[in-house]
């Protein structure tokens, strides 16, 4: 039985990653459409890099997560604090 889930394991990990490989094979594919190899460029990343608006949205991604993150880390400090602070009590109830 562990085999066979073994097998099943990976079996759906290759069909999830498969897709995932091609791309990046064929992101270096000269040809405009990638139905067919026709050499190596990395012409498609130079023009990704140059690309302004794509700089633009990645700013805003990043301002986005690191506001998102400054927030989840408050609010999980102050569920923290209350939970040491009821641990506490209860350690210090026990005691008496």
């Amino acid at each position: 039985m562990r085999k066979l889930l073994g097998g099943f394991t990976a079996l759906v990990l290759a069909a999830l990653y498969a897709p995932i490989a091609v791309m990046m094979l064929f992101s270096f594919n000269e040809s405009k459409y990638s139905v067919r190899w026709t050499g190596f460029t990395l012409d498609w990343y130079r023009k990704l890099a140059g690309d302004s608006t794509l700089h633009h949205e990645l700013g805003n991604t990043l301002i986005l997560a690191a506001t998102t993150d400054h927030y989840e880390v408050a609010n999980r400090g102050d569920e923290m604090s209350f939970t040491i602070l009821k641990q506490t009590r209860r350690v210090l109830a026990d005691r008496r």
